[in-house]
């Protein structure tokens, strides 16, 4: 058995200290992600969907740890916040699209467009013109399409969470941030990812996923395995200074 005594957790992880797997730090097992995602409005979540947020899980928990044993330059801390905060608001979008498939909540498609009918171009007033006549059949009702911002909104207005309603505005910042994933999409030359990911950002992903998967309709009750995101005292009020900024 090597010695792992005076190695830090990271340290196991380095390929120079040639530690066996048994011997490396290890994010908390993926049932006991599961777990916490099996009571209550979750028990019939699907098991690929609750691997997935497991997983996720388990990759939030590396970034901590990078983000607590390394000294990182503060552009790569900058990158690790985004990661976190595209990783974490993937986790609130899953649970949110599953409980308002499960609750019937969904949006439905009930017409399908069958064809279109164009005009000739005609001209009026020395402007040209066209029509375009679009025929919809009725079908039976399906899952129609729904971006996150409608899941937000919906989970909001039906109070299927018993969140603060104070909470969704942060979600929704959230959601925008999660939206840089896209690298081309700036509306103007310092709209950057280091300009736009901040530490009080990182702390509020972590503020509001648990406040989700610790929510009562889950009936949690194994919430000390994601104790990792939870907020302490000191980051609480660094939250609540942020509020009072706006």
């Amino acid at each position: 058995m090597q010695n792992t005594e005076n190695l830090r957790p990271f340290g196991t992880l380095e390929k120079d200290n040639d530690i066996c797997y048994k011997g490396r730090w290890h994010p908390t097992a993926v049932p006991c992600f599961e777990s916490i995602l099996k009571e209550g409005l979750l028990s019939d979540m699907p098991k690929s969907l609750r691997k997935n947020i497991a997983y996720s899980l388990q990759y939030m928990q590396y970034l901590e740890l990078q983000l607590d044993e390394l000294n990182l330059h503060n552009v790569i801390i900058t990158m690790i916040y985004k990661n976190y905060i595209i990783t974490g608001t993937s986790i609130i979008e899953g649970i949110f699209c599953y409980l308002l498939k499960s609750s019937d909540l969904w949006k439905q498609k009930l017409w399908e467009l069958d064809s279109v009918i164009k005009s000739n171009e005609y001209k009026q007033n020395s402007m040209k013109y066209k029509l375009e006549t679009f025929i919809y059949k009725k079908i039976d009702p399906v899952d129609d399409e729904m971006n996150f911002d409608s899941m937000i909104k919906k989970m909001e207005s039906k109070n299927i969470l018993s969140l603060n309603h104070k909470a969704y505005p942060y979600i929704k910042k959230l959601k925008r941030l999660r939206n840089k994933v896209h690298l081309q999409i700036n509306e103007h030359e310092d709209d950057t990812d280091w300009f736009n990911f901040n530490y009080i950002d990182y702390l509020w992903m972590r503020y509001v996923l648990h406040k989700v998967l610790t929510d009562d309709a889950f009936k949690n009750k194994s919430g000390k395995y994601i104790d990792f995101i939870k907020c302490n005292h000191e980051e609480i009020e660094q939250l609540n200074n942020d509020i009072k900024r706006e």
